[in-house]
């Protein structure tokens, strides 16, 4: 059996570009780079069977330019180090049992010391052939028997009545495919406590060949093969347990709540959501370097994780997004296997291949993601060519972002101490769900209803708050506007505009309308974290929706927005009373009454907070 036959995958065996600046606290990779020795630019190939085991004497033949290595991996599956010229092409082949070569991979050799990683889509046995006819045997009592226990971490589909424990499960026809469901449910049992490997797994014994009770020849495995949540999957990574080879059993989709996107709190939901953010929020201070993602995952199944916690700051990025969000995705259970592709930016299709659904066009933006939600981005055009222009290489790919949203950060190969992303690096994201907590979202709604309620307190309905002005424009009496199409105070002259310009359900003044619309001052300096509204030239630019996503803009600069998503009002409240002095403890809230007296303090807003959350439940079908 040619175990490369079929297409090989590479699973973020290349190291990930910058994809975040650093923070202004820490030091940027250039100026670290310059205190150190230059490294030479080296590549190691490495290559794993799809049982996770390395492949020992894998006949491999590079190409570089005009030269041609024909090599042969060591017991760690791994080629000899090879010193190359950056940005040449290379071309990597391995060797059929014909004797031809396979072409595996065509692309440029990266600066810098790498580690490029494959995996094989087969498993490659060995077996003897034998006479057909044969004496009776009892080969099926050599194979082992399923219990409880083999599940690990993993449960199966709810519709799936699991085996007894005395069943010998069917081996699979050594060469007829079956047909799977990729979207077969299996959930893990618990969150993990540590994110550190089981303990090791046993090499697979060697098959032991015998008869069955016709005396036709039978191979069976002898031992169970572990996978990397310490469930017996044969033959591993996911694709096939023995559950998969019941009799009349019937596949559930793991796409089918996402795809009806109803928002609904179970504990089973809330649980998935916790478990990601907590194994994103561990990972944080490790530093993997140029191990691939599928060695890290086989290091933490077999116990040989040796990475610990503070090898670098948990705010300070790795500049490998896409391996950690791929790591955290796989080990919680949220994919099965782990996701195919080398940039962040491609990630779309693989989420949607797992049972995600995008979101994006549900959202006001991605400020407005649940936790739970993935977050794929591409580089602006400007970023891009910088990068290019940074790696000498003018094909260099958008490799982009990803991150996944929390209660109150973006979380992916670091923490962002800003708590967002650098917005203006990148075009509108776009948002993936499979598992989420919708109540968040609840809460920033009803947050903003009371602000305006503060603000606009003089308007009683709700839906003309939107339309206030602070001060009427100049040559007129109205403290109303009556289009959308702009701030009202940007249609008069600079000179006439007034300090007092104030408008619409939050009071957005005509400086700050302009900072967040185009991520500058009105000095002209960038304020380049402001950016994150990518409108049409005809498009309307004070819309209630705009106001809105305006209003949580600068609540997340104010780095307010977690609170307010986790329902704590009070820190909420007081990062915010200097922008909206209206709130309680604002210096215009001093004395401040309700239409029937009582004072607008701390405790009315949050009753009327609880009456609105109520409310915002209660319009989606949460009690």
């Amino acid at each position: 059996m040619d175990i490369f036959e079929e297409q090989m995958f590479a699973t973020a065996p290349k190291p990930e570009p910058s994809t975040e600046p650093e923070p202004e606290s820490a030091p940027s990779p250039e100026s670290e780079s310059a205190q150190e020795t230059k490294l030479p630019d080296t590549l190691t190939l490495s290559f794993i069977g799809f049982d996770g085991e390395s492949i020992e004497g894998l006949e491999c033949r590079v190409r570089v330019v005009n030269k041609t290595q024909f090599l042969s991996t060591d017991s760690n599956g791994k080629l000899q180090t090879m010193t190359l010229s950056p940005n040449a092409e290379i071309e990597i082949a391995v060797k059929r049992f014909d004797g031809s070569y396979k072409v595996i991979d065509t692309t440029t050799v990266p600066v810098g010391e790498t580690t490029w990683e494959y995996v094989s889509p087969k498993l490659l046995v060995e077996t003897n052939t034998e006479a057909h006819e044969g004496a009776p045997g009892n080969a099926e009592s050599q194979a082992p028997k399923p219990v409880e226990q083999d599940r690990g971490d993993i449960t199966p589909p709810e519709s799936v009545t699991p085996p007894a424990p005395t069943q010998t499960p069917i081996p699979p026809a050594p060469a007829k495919k079956k047909p799977c469901n990729k979207h077969a449910k299996h959930k893990t049992n618990a969150i993990p406590q540590k994110i550190s490997g089981q303990t090791p797994v046993k090499k697979v014994e060697a098959l032991k060949p015998g008869r069955d009770a016709q005396g036709h020849p039978q191979t069976t495995f002898a031992s169970k093969v572990k996978d990397w949540w310490g469930s017996w999957r044969m033959p591993g990574f996911n694709l096939w347990s023995h559950d998969d080879f019941v009799q009349g059993r019937k596949m559930v989709s793991t796409s089918t709540k996402a795809q009806q996107n109803v928002p609904t709190v179970n504990a089973e939901e809330i649980k998935h959501v916790n478990e990601i953010i907590r194994y994103l929020t561990q990972q944080t201070d490790y530093k993997y370097g140029n191990a691939g993602t599928v060695e890290i995952l086989t290091q933490l199944s077999k116990g040989t994780f040796k990475h610990q916690h503070g090898e670098k700051p948990a705010g300070k990025p790795a500049n490998q997004c896409y391996k950690y969000v791929k790591i955290a995705l796989t080990r919680t259970g949220w994919v099965n296997g782990v996701l195919v592709g080398e940039s962040a930016s491609t990630a779309g299709s693989e989420l949607i291949k797992q049972g995600f659904i995008d979101v994006t066009d549900s959202l006001p933006d991605s400020r407005w993601a649940a936790p739970g939600d993935v977050s794929v981005y591409k580089w602006t055009q400007a970023v891009l060519e910088e990068e290019r222009k940074k790696k000498k290489n003018p094909e260099y790919p958008n490799h982009g972002h990803i991150d996944v949203r929390s209660y109150d950060n973006y979380l992916t190969d670091y923490i962002p101490v800003s708590h967002h992303p650098r917005w203006s690096r990148y075009e509108i994201p776009r948002v993936y769900r499979k598992f989420y907590d919708p109540l968040p979202i609840l809460r920033m709604k009803a947050f903003l209803r009371c602000i305006r309620e503060f603000e606009c307190q003089a308007e009683p309905d709700d839906s003309k708050r939107y339309t206030l002005l602070n001060c009427a424009l100049p040559g007129t009496k109205s403290k109303r506007f009556s289009s959308f199409d702009t701030h009202p105070w940007d249609t008069v002259s600079k000179e006439q505009r007034s300090i007092y310009s104030a408008a619409g359900a939050y009071q957005i003044v005509y400086t700050t309308w302009v900072e967040l619309l185009t991520g500058m001052n009105g000095a002209g300096e960038v304020i380049a974290d402001n950016k994150m509204f990518s409108l049409a030239p005809n498009e309307a630019k004070f819309t209630p929706q705009l106001q809105d996503r305006m209003a949580v803009a600068k609540i997340e600069n104010r780095q307010a927005l977690g609170l307010v998503r986790k329902g704590e009002l009070a820190g909420a409240i007081a990062k915010l009373r200097t922008e909206w002095t209206s709130l309680p403890g604002g210096k215009e809230n001093a004395g401040r009454r309700t239409a029937s007296g009582g004072l607008m303090d701390q405790a009315y807003f949050e009753s009327l907070f609880n009456t609105y959350f109520t409310e915002e439940k209660r319009k989606v079908g949460i009690k």
